[in-house]
């Protein structure tokens, strides 16, 4: 009779743990819940409509309505669509970002993208930008005060800010003037200790080397052979990011490595994002001290979830071809017109039926 009564109190006991943990459980999963459409909500609606004013190309459009919203192009109609979001990712040649060296000493643009994503699929879009695109900048003296406008090197719009947020602000403006006028909604730019941390957060990015990259570490120098399989970590992520040669051709090549190392940081990050949704705000929290941005955790994560929900769509990617020449002791960089603007009407347009 004892031993039955000592036995009650442990069951009740252990069924009382157990309804308290699974209490706690579902407590937590609520508030993580609650915490993750707040973000995507206050997210959702941050991104309000704009009232861009687009520069539709004479030359190559038949016909152009409502502030060129409405465009017809070899015979065909387009119509911008405003569910397309468009944001643009910079690689900013220092290691100090946040840190403003004043007007024509923040470092240069060293990579560009510009992405769009359709919040009605998921769909994305990115347009590859080279860094020697000749476009309009605005130049500023050392004391801030505006000179002109001039056509430069896309990269060096980013020299020109008392900080890396006019910096941002001012490749932006030039992005926008390359790119018909067409919305820019946000920017990212990182350092190269910020490529770093996203790289480790990750794993690291496994890839199949596209050229031979020499790198230099402590002193040793090896080799990543074309053709090799690698997974980029702290020493090798840098040199094949950033490793060109002197031809005309060399920054193209270097753009395609950027381009794998994008491709396959996004479906690693992706792939662990739907099995644990917290991990945007560590991924985030991880790029924070070597990024500036305008967008927030809230916007991230809207648009995280856009890309997720709308089922990993791949992401189509849409080179601009042109022609490279040397000017003086740079590379000059003029897109084809036509390739340049079909690039804008598959990114920001949809084909009316």
């Amino acid at each position: 009779m004892t031993n039955k009564q000592n036995k009650r109190p442990t069951r009740r006991r252990i069924l009382r743990t157990a309804l308290i943990v699974s209490a706690a459980i579902a407590v937590l999963a609520l508030v993580l819940a609650s915490i993750y459409y707040a973000l995507f909500w206050r997210g959702r609606v941050s991104f309000l409509e704009r009232d861009n004013s687009i520069d539709t190309p004479d030359t190559l459009v038949d016909n152009a309505e409502d502030a060129g919203k409405l465009i017809t192009y070899k015979g065909e109609t387009y119509r911008y669509n405003k569910s397309v979001i468009s944001l643009l990712f910079m690689g900013i040649d220092k290691t100090d970002i946040q840190a403003g060296g004043g007007y024509g000493k923040n470092g240069q643009a060293d990579s560009l993208f510009l992405a769009t994503l359709n919040t009605d699929n998921g769909a994305v879009r990115i347009i590859p930008l080279s860094r020697e695109s000749m476009v309009d900048i605005n130049l500023y003296d050392a004391d801030g005060s505006f000179i002109g406008t001039e056509k430069r090197q896309l990269c060096l719009a980013y020299a020109y800010g008392a900080t890396a947020q006019e910096s941002c602000e001012n490749t932006v403006r030039s992005v926008g003037r390359l790119l018909y006028g067409m919305p820019i909604d946000g920017y990212i730019a990182i350092d190269f200790n910020g490529v770093k941390a996203l790289n480790k957060a990750v794993g690291g990015v496994e890839l199949t080397a596209l050229d031979d990259i020499s790198v230099y570490h402590e002193g040793k120098h090896h080799t990543l052979a074309i053709g090799q399989a690698v997974r980029l970590d702290d020493v090798t992520v840098l040199p094949y990011l950033q490793s060109r040669g002197d031809d005309l051709e060399a920054n193209n090549r270097r753009m395609q490595r950027q381009k794998q190392f994008l491709e396959a940081f996004i479906r690693i990050a992706a792939d662990n994002v739907k099995k644990n949704f917290t991990l945007v705000e560590k991924y985030y929290n991880a790029a924070k001290p070597f990024a500036v941005s305008d967008l927030s955790l809230s916007e991230i994560t809207y648009l995280a979830s856009t890309y997720l929900v709308g089922g990993q769509p791949a992401i189509e990617y849409l080179p601009v071809t042109g022609k490279s020449q040397l000017e003086g002791e740079h590379v000059a960089f003029d897109p084809d017109e036509t390739s340049l603007y079909e690039a804008v009407l598959a990114a920001f347009y949809t084909k009316e039926k």
